[in-house]
């Protein structure tokens, strides 16, 4: 065989294998789900899924974000990248009757170590948090905690600056990362770093590709800001759609009289989300909560949710929707107590 024939064969064979992989990039590993109107639909799990967790060093859990989010959805075929955007320093809280001591991490490189095995690609960022943020009294003088002392009202509006200022950052590691790793994402994702999710992420939560989905469970008059769940088509709209609502449309007139003197990251959200026409609604099938970490040393915790009477965690529709029952009975049996008595009291050693 002559050496012009031998080069013209291996081209050949390169082009075939070129057409191959085109061939089978994209196809799809369908997922038959359930939907919310009751209908049998799929979900494409041959995709890329950006998980970007905000907040703070001090109050991050992963044991269940690894376990109930992370690995089932590798499991089906998603390929998994995880931001962890985290201020340092000691924990803050909005809220007196927020419960907590300190991290079960204690560096940055202690994230990296836990979450590199289980991830595609990963990224763990410190986030300066900025000393002075310009806070508008239009907002924190019309939020949903009147009677507190406007030193308070100030700490609020800043903490919400930096969470949506964290979401917006989230946006700039998913666009490099996927440069880095020649392949959009299909869905991204935010989480709170003490947000967790009581059991496997239900797949229906994917069943919209054109929509941004939130909890439908403790909105607070908005969008519950503990997570969301965004198709990439809306990635570059959503993430920093609250930050810039807060800094470059100054006008609260609108928000303010919609809200009625009950301002809050819920509602500014949702106001946010309408103000930049990104198309949003909720989901029984997506509902992380939160929880507060009572020792490091022994993995106790206690989750956070609120159990005010026809709580939607309480109903019925919930637990049906999600077909995990027990999961119920868990959250209920490990509420946090606050300082009037209203929640159940109870903490367990993680797992």
């Amino acid at each position: 065989m002559s050496k012009r024939v031998g080069k013209c064969r291996d081209k050949l064979m390169l082009i075939l294998v070129l057409v191959a992989v085109v061939a089978t990039a994209g196809q799809g590993k369908l997922v038959e789900i359930r939907r919310s109107d009751g209908e049998i639909g799929t979900v494409d799990t041959n995709q890329r899924l950006g998980i970007c967790i905000t907040g703070q060093l001090s109050r991050l859990e992963l044991g269940f974000k690894v376990q109930n989010l992370v690995a089932p959805l590798t499991k089906h075929g998603f390929r998994v990248d995880v931001v962890a955007l985290l201020g340092a320093g000691r924990p803050q809280y909005v809220n007196n009757r927020s419960m907590g001591t300190d991290s079960w991490f204690r560096s940055f490189e202690e994230v990296e170590r836990y979450l590199k095995p289980s991830v595609s690609s990963l990224r763990v960022v410190e986030f300066k948090q900025p000393k002075r943020p310009r806070l508008d009294p239009k907002y924190y003088r019309n939020m949903d905690k009147q009677g507190a002392f406007e030193g308070l009202m100030k700490f609020r509006n800043k903490v919400h600056v930096s969470q949506w200022l964290m979401q917006q950052e989230c946006l700039f590691h998913f666009l490099e990362m996927e440069v880095q790793n020649k392949e959009q994402y299909g869905f991204v994702m935010r989480l709170r770093e003490d947000a967790v999710f009581f059991g496997e992420l239900d797949l229906q939560a994917f069943e919209y590709d054109d929509r941004v989905r939130f909890c439908e469970c403790e909105g607070q008059r908005g969008f519950n800001d503990k997570g969301m769940l965004v198709p990439r088509k809306l990635m570059n709209v959503a993430f920093p759609a609250p930050i810039k609502e807060f800094y470059f449309h100054a006008d609260r007139k609108s928000y303010i009289e919609q809200v009625k003197k009950k301002a809050n990251p819920e509602s500014f959200v949702h106001h946010a989300m309408q103000q930049h026409r990104v198309s949003a609604s909720t989901s029984l099938a997506f509902c992380p909560t939160t929880l507060s970490i009572l020792g490091p040393s022994t993995r106790d915790f206690c989750f956070k949710t609120k159990f005010y009477e026809k709580s939607c965690w309480l109903s019925t529709k919930w637990a049906n929707n999600v077909r995990r029952p027990h999961i119920l009975e868990k959250l209920v049996a490990h509420a946090c107590p606050d300082d009037r008595g209203n929640f159940i009291h109870g903490h367990f050693p993680k797992s």
